[in-house]
């Protein structure tokens, strides 16, 4: 009894990740952007001299992040859970680091005094805060009303980019960045494309001389492709009415599974085509490969 305890423990502290033998690369360049990365490597001095408790979780984001870099092996939280939260406190740094510029700007505006002299080597401006409210009391000090227009139209600018970028988002490749390699079988894998880009014109070639035939792929991927070019998918994507019984993690379980049993499932599905990850099997025969990673395979009967 307390040794099953023990295990169950072990189980849920050290585990695999789902992809198995896939290792995800998530490269932080193409995770975090760029101008988050500028202003955080400003921002990491301030958050370690005030706060460290902040600076001490990146440390151990980044370290779980090389880690699982290199290894399917997980311990506690998965790699996908550390790629976000680190990226989160990565752009919350960068904000303190934004902060710092802000200030230094402001300070020379106001030019040099003792009062921000203190402010400098403190990080903070002068307590009296910006009141929008104030603008419209008379005001004989130029810089602070410059200083405060300045701050807005930067604040507008960065939303305004926000929000103009949010319709575009599914709109650009870098999704194809986000692979998983296989250093067994010297293969890649690419992810999920956004939903707009399930179906390619390159998955309509390569199957405009299939019919009627059944294939086994992602259950995404097998849906929309079945629907479009009057084959049959093994498994579907779920929903309220679904076309397909079988369970749909066939796909991940079937790439696992060595060479015999992959011909085995075949067999007993009566399987025709594979449209997946990249394996290497001697009754399975590469047609071709699309640009998101997939390969078609045709299965030798």
């Amino acid at each position: 009894m307390v040794k099953h305890v023990f295990m169950e423990i072990f189980n849920y502290i050290f585990y695999r990740s789902f992809t198995g033998n896939f290792i995800p690369q998530f490269y932080f360049y193409n995770i975090i952007p760029w101008p988050a990365i500028f202003f955080s490597a400003i921002g990491i001095y301030f958050v370690f001299k005030n706060k460290k408790w902040l600076f001490y979780q990146l440390v151990l984001g980044i370290i779980f992040w090389i880690f699982y870099s290199f290894s399917s092996l997980r311990i506690i939280i998965g790699y996908e859970r550390v790629v976000f939260f680190t990226s989160i406190i990565v752009v919350l740094i960068s904000a303190f680091g934004l902060e710092e510029i802000k200030k230094v700007i402001f300070l020379s505006l106001r030019g040099r005094s003792e009062a921000t002299d203190v402010a400098i080597q403190s990080y903070r401006l002068p307590r009296r805060p910006y009141k929008i409210f104030d603008l419209l009391a008379p005001r004989n000090d130029s810089s602070e009303i410059v200083s405060f227009w300045l701050a807005m139209t930067l604040q507008i600018i960065v939303i305004l980019l926000f929000v103009l970028a949010i319709p575009f988002y599914t709109q650009n490749q870098n999704w194809e960045k986000l692979i998983l390699k296989n250093p067994i079988i010297k293969a890649n894998s690419i992810p999920m494309p956004p939903a707009n880009n399930y179906l390619t014109q390159e998955d309509l070639e390569l199957f405009k001389n299939i019919k009627q035939k059944r294939f086994l792929s992602a259950p995404w991927k097998g849906t929309v492709i079945g629907t479009a070019t009057n084959n049959y998918p093994v498994i579907t994507k779920g929903g309220t009415i679904t076309m397909s019984s079988d369970n749909p993690d066939l796909y991940n379980q079937f790439l696992n599974f060595e060479c015999e049993k992959k011909g085995r499932i075949a067999k007993e599905k009566n399987i025709d085509y594979i449209y997946s990850r990249a394996f290497s099997c001697q009754n399975f025969q590469e047609i071709n490969k699309s640009s998101e990673g997939f390969v078609l395979y045709k299965v030798s009967k």
